[in-house]
């Protein structure tokens, strides 16, 4: 029996190939499409810390192809910062554009900030990210 397979495998070897040369490139076809689906569709915000004394400015930025909308930024609340509300406001990001946020930082504040950033882009809702920034 598996003399009569291996039989049949070599006489149609060219065939089986072609079959399986095939498969493989529409695999590689389909994750390349979806690759670059993703990497237009899917933003990926970032945030650093740039510190002048005493201030700093917190830099949130979108390295990636796709727009972010809805952005919320959570985290700076803490005892020991103080911040602008108003610079919350931004409905978008484009591609590769930042915005500045600036804080004051008093002695009581802490040295590190877990800053988790919220935004929506055409992957979907509520994308997020944690970043820890180091105040001091």
């Amino acid at each position: 029996m598996i003399e009569k397979i291996i039989n049949w495998i070599i006489s149609y070897w060219p065939i089986v190939t072609s079959i399986i040369g095939g498969i493989i490139s529409i695999v590689l076809y389909i994750n390349r499409r979806r690759n670059t689906w993703v990497k237009n569709n899917h933003a990926n915000l970032r945030a650093s810390i740039i510190k002048q004394s005493p201030n700093r400015i917190i830099r949130i930025y979108n390295p990636s192809e796709a727009e972010a909308t809805n952005i919320r930024i959570e985290g700076l609340d803490i005892y020991g910062i103080y911040f602008n509300p108003v610079d919350f406001k931004f409905p978008s990001l484009k591609s590769k554009a930042r915005f500045d946020i600036k804080i004051t930082l008093y002695t009581c504040a802490p040295d590190n900030v877990d800053v988790t950033i919220f935004w929506d882009d055409r992957n979907g809702k509520n994308q997020k990210i944690i970043e820890i920034l180091q105040l001091k």
